[in-house]
């Protein structure tokens, strides 16, 4: 029996959001480019992965999202463009950008870090970029048509949401694709 489980903790988006960023993806698919896209089911965003986890640790996760969690305001979403990790030019990762003028999401991320690190989770080794993977580049096929329509493409300028929980997520990984199973969800 495994003892170990794979987690992650994120925050869950509205139907709404997941439809615009699924029309952006089949816009991209257009293209016919070597891209595995991330299910739109399973759209949502990443503030931490914990990777394999003892089973054992999952209560210590738990609590300390509730300890961290019980002061912290629902937080605005707002989508913003289309981008690439490491950059348009050369597209690894694809994502949708979000607004964090106020900081917010970045705070938030950070103090995860630090709560966590308490627990014996290792800290990130670069700096928080908001933002909703939402495919993975596996070859280098039409990717300056990819480049040209990730830079050209705009999302709707409405689209917002209001996150009121973070959820601690179980990822399964099968060879049809992930799936996620919400293990605890903090109310904000």
């Amino acid at each position: 029996m495994n003892n170990t489980i794979r987690t992650f903790i994120a925050i869950p988006l509205d139907p709404q959001i997941r439809q615009t960023i699924a029309q952006a993806q089949n816009h991209l698919k257009e293209l016919d480019c070597s891209i595995k896209w991330v299910d739109p089911e399973n759209i949502h965003l990443t503030l931490k992965f914990l990777g394999e986890v003892k089973l054992k640790k999952i209560d210590a996760v738990k609590q300390a999202l509730e300890d961290l969690l019980k002061s912290v305001k629902p937080l605005p979403i707002e989508l913003t463009q289309l981008g690439a990790f490491p950059d348009v030019k050369r597209p690894r990762i694809i994502w949708v950008g979000l607004n964090d003028d106020t900081k917010a999401i970045s705070q938030l991320v950070s103090a995860l870090e630090e709560t966590l690190g308490k627990i014996g989770f290792k800290k990130e080794g670069w700096p928080f970029s908001p933002h909703i993977t939402i495919g993975r580049v596996r070859s280098p096929k039409n990717l300056h048509l990819l480049s040209e329509s990730i830079s050209n493409y705009s999302l709707p300028g409405y689209l917002k949401q209001t996150a009121r929980n973070i959820t601690l997520y179980k990822s399964i990984l099968t060879p049809a694709g992930p799936v996620y199973e919400p293990l605890h969800k903090t109310e904000l």
